[in-house]
């Protein structure tokens, strides 16, 4: 691999955001790591923006412009082209810590021997808040085990966004195909792609997130319905995992939210998972209220546009 680190950042109309993102990591894009951007059909200046600083400073800048078609797309592009050892896959409106991220360089450096096992995947490190600069979410149960991602979640109920640094080949051959119309990728659906690995993850703050009112964050519900294919897809793949100690209600709500996509699916997607009786009756009797409570939702939302 060329780089040590690819950030790669699916981007659109967010000039006034992603210059913060660049300066954050100059210090790294300038040496043995690189950004890359795809844009997804921005029709503000990014283009202009990104252009420039590749014109004028020599950094280890890869950009694409792409005709607007979702966040999938962008993304996928971006991991794609990129060509670090490790990936970090970031949202055009964060940005890093600077000086710990030297930090993060150096446990990469000084864990080469357990990373370079093939049953690792890559590294796991904490957030921040932006708006209040508090650690987001939980810490890790013990700083530098290594923990399965979906494991931390569903097991060890370990809650919050956080910073993955992916090994490339891994991640890049474990992406998603393209669903056409779908805006939204669930990052938890790669994870569980890939739960076979362990990360080693560490207590350290390293990104800076923000939350928008009008990000995904903010609407889960609303970019769920917009792209249900996908988020069929990434409760599937939960669904079919076998998790140890997972407790009921966080398994029924798995199971309930698989049904209740799977009802919101093409068929062409579409698989049936029956496990035992009691859980099966149980999730598809829910799933299909919620399902229903999905369709008015979506009713009104279209109601209310069209006025």
């Amino acid at each position: 691999m060329k780089y040590l680190i690819s950030f790669c950042v699916p981007t659109f109309n967010r000039s006034s955001e992603i210059t913060k993102l660049i300066d954050s990591i100059l210090p790294f894009i300038k040496n043995n790591c690189e950004l890359v951007i795809c844009d997804d059909g921005s029709t503000d200046k990014t283009r202009e923006i990104i252009n420039e600083i590749i014109n004028k400073k020599k950094f280890n800048i890869k950009y694409k412009y792409i005709s607007h078609s979702g966040r999938p797309n962008a993304l996928r592009e971006a991991v794609l082209i990129s060509s670090g050892e490790y990936i970090i896959i970031s949202d055009d409106d964060d940005y890093f810590e600077t000086e710990k991220f030297y930090s993060l360089i150096k446990i990469i450096k000084e864990n080469k021997k357990t990373l370079n096992k093939t049953e690792v995947g890559g590294l796991n490190f904490l957030c921040r808040n932006m708006n209040d600069n508090t650690i987001i979410g939980d810490k890790f149960p013990k700083s530098g085990k290594d923990f399965r991602l979906i494991d931390l979640r569903y097991v060890n109920g370990i809650k919050g966004d956080k910073c993955e640094v992916y090994k490339s080949k891994i991640l890049k051959k474990n992406l998603y195909a393209l669903i056409k119309n779908e805006i939204r990728i669930p990052t938890i659906y790669l994870q569980a792609r890939i739960n076979n690995f362990k990360f080693l993850c560490f207590n350290l703050p390293v990104k800076i997130v923000q939350y928008k009112n009008d990000g995904m964050t903010n609407n889960l519900l609303k970019y769920k319905l917009k792209s249900p294919n996908y988020t069929y897809l990434t409760y599937l793949e939960l669904y079919k995992l076998k998790l140890n100690n997972v407790k009921i209600y966080e398994y029924l709500s798995l199971s309930i939210n698989y049904w209740r996509f799977y009802l919101h699916a093409d068929y062409k997607y579409r698989k049936k998972i029956n496990k035992n009786l009691i859980l099966f009756f149980l999730s598809i009797s829910l799933g299909s209220i919620l399902y229903m409570n999905d369709k008015i939702y979506l009713y009104i939302a279209n109601e209310n546009r069209d006025n």
